[in-house]
């Protein structure tokens, strides 16, 4: 790799790293593999529990609709990315055998080559970079190098904000569950394992989360001093 795109590459790493949010690092990095990578049009998909697909971010509302028609119908570069081990690349999408339902509808929004990189870490599989071209046959083998590499950065981003975002839901369900233990500790006189053997109890009576009974809690009880 030019040592121009070495640099590159290192600035994108920086970027990303810097990004305060996990929904603006998604943000990001369609933004950047749009600007970065030989490519007209990025976004970035997501997979969610039970394999459902969506796409969090998109630098133009035709790959939108393209992606959607991917899921819709289970075919595509992007579809493939995610449900496989590898990258995969169509240079001449309305022809492309492979898919011969979304190829011609994806076709007609303009778009003509689409190059789909799976996002993932060693531990979890996050989705799929999908790279847009409405020039046909305009990736080559340099581009696929370098799509791979931004891939990478962009899978560690992920998998960064990711644990973030669990961590500050874990310190919240933290925060919650205690608050709703010191009402019930001076409601009833009880002690502090006394008090969440009771929200453990009323979670399994209700077949509830933990967190949500203790929102509940704390809920009736700030009403309840307010009026």
């Amino acid at each position: 790799m030019p040592d121009q795109m070495a640099s590159v590459f290192a600035d994108i790493a920086l970027v990303l790293e810097d990004v305060p949010s996990h929904e603006e690092t998604i943000d990001q990095i369609a933004q950047l593999a749009a600007e970065t990578l030989v490519c007209d049009f990025a976004s970035v998909t997501l997979r969610y529990a039970r394999g459902v697909l969506e796409t969090v971010a998109a630098t133009h509302p035709d790959v939108e609709k393209a992606d959607a028609l991917q899921y819709e119908f289970s075919e595509g570069p992007c579809y493939q990315a995610v449900q496989e081990d590898g990258n995969f690349l169509s240079q001449d999408i309305a022809n492309d055998e492979r898919w011969p339902q979304w190829g011609p509808r994806a076709a007609q929004l303009g778009l003509n080559s689409l190059l789909g990189l799976r996002l993932q870490t060693h531990q979890k599989t996050y989705g799929a970079l999908n790279l847009y071209s409405r020039t046909a046959r305009v990736f080559d083998d340099d581009d696929v190098v370098l799509a791979r590499i931004f891939a990478s950065h962009a899978s560690v981003a992920i998998a960064a904000s990711n644990n973030e975002v669990n961590l500050q839901r874990a310190i919240d369900t933290r925060h919650v569950i205690g608050q709703a233990q010191g009402i019930l500790m001076e409601r009833f006189e009880i002690d502090d394992r006394r008090a969440f053997a009771v929200l453990r109890r009323l979670s399994q009576e209700g077949n509830i989360k933990l967190k949500q009974v203790a929102q509940q809690i704390v809920e009736e009880h700030s009403v309840k001093h307010q009026v």
